[in-house]
């Protein structure tokens, strides 16, 4: 509930306090921590802040994903991939609607992209921005009109 106000605030009271829970978040259950994180870095990727990328990426490896029964349920790391390339405008060539084990392939060529991309990367113009984005942007695109006192001399 936390996350999802959170993410109908600003940056960076926002965003610093999605990193603040990310870093608490270690001793919950697997799946709950698993699930908390997916959540803080989505929301991350919504106000466009690469963090996100980072903590999805740390979520992609098998050894994390949480059980169902004694294997990994891969549908958590389909999940989480989908979201970063979203994200990314990218698809790595991974195209399916549900887990597919070539997802390895295309997390190999993610992390390859990223450790050349990360520090110039720039998020991609949404095509549906979040309500939290449109309202920033129409903010910026459409300025309040100014009242007569503050309208210049011609």
């Amino acid at each position: 509930m936390e996350i999802e106000i959170l993410s109908a605030l600003e940056p960076p009271r926002a965003t610093d306090r999605l990193l603040e829970i990310y870093r608490a978040d270690e001793r919950q259950s697997v799946r709950e921590s698993y699930n908390r994180r997916a959540e803080i870095g989505r929301a991350l990727l919504a106000f466009h802040d690469r963090r996100g990328i980072d903590i999805l990426e740390s979520l992609l490896d098998a050894e994390v994903v949480p059980l169902s029964g004694e294997q990994p349920n891969h549908q958590y790391r389909h999940n989480v991939f989908n979201a970063i390339t979203r994200a990314v405008g990218q698809d790595f060539g991974y195209e399916h609607m549900n887990f597919d084990p070539s997802i390895d392939e295309a997390i190999r060529r993610f992390r390859s992209w990223w450790l050349e991309s990360r520090f110039t990367f720039t998020f991609p113009e949404d095509d549906h921005p979040t309500e939290n984005n449109n309202a920033n942007k129409s903010r910026l695109d459409n300025p309040p009109p100014r009242r007569d006192s503050e309208v210049e001399p011609r």
